[in-house]
């Protein structure tokens, strides 16, 4: 008689459902009294990169985000914000495929550096339903300002939840609808 032992794994196979980069695909977000909204716009070069922008609206700005999504998982290639800042030889990892409950991984940047933990799967409800979501953890460093963020990826869906603490404010936001197009 055999011992079958399973042990949950993101692995590369999976993994790219849980971030949908087809254009034009659409999340809706409740970020506190905030309603954000995230459309894919469709595919980008970043340097050699090949990327998917990701544009945020939320009331009274927007920002666009380039993500590489490869075998060994998403990396954040270039931000579009107050300022722009890109990471073309070191992106910032958003997941990392093939990693067990408990791995950890680190990223650094000039005076930014992070480590990432993948928590496991959990169920989890937001306002846009019951799902089952990855957790990753991060806790990082910019000059002076600590971050602590926790993200929900769920399979086919993406982002469904996210944590930011800063300091002593916390930020949740929550998927409340998500659009793939047909």
């Amino acid at each position: 008689m055999g011992l079958i032992l399973a042990v949950a794994v993101l692995s590369a196979a999976d993994e790219k459902d849980f971030f949908p980069v087809k254009a034009g695909a659409k999340w809706t977000y409740a970020a506190g009294e905030e309603e954000v909204t995230v459309t894919v716009e469709g595919p980008a070069k970043v340097g050699e990169k090949e990327c998917h922008v990701f544009k945020r609206e939320w009331k009274g700005g927007s920002s666009k985000e380039f993500f590489s999504v490869t075998d060994q998982g998403v990396f954040l290639v270039r931000l579009e914000a107050d300022r722009n800042t890109e990471f073309p030889d070191n992106p910032v990892p958003r997941m990392k495929f093939g990693t067990k409950k408990g791995e950890t991984w680190t990223w650094k940047f000039e005076q930014q550096e992070g480590t990432y933990e993948n928590q496991g799967e959990e169920e989890i409800e937001v306002p846009a339903g019951k799902f089952k979501a990855w957790k990753i953890h991060v806790v990082a460093q910019a000059g002076e300002m600590k971050y602590v963020t926790t993200r929900w990826f769920a399979a086919g869906v993406g982002l469904v939840r996210e944590e930011m603490k800063r300091g002593d404010q916390t930020r949740i936001t929550e998927l409340k609808k998500f659009e793939l197009p047909k």
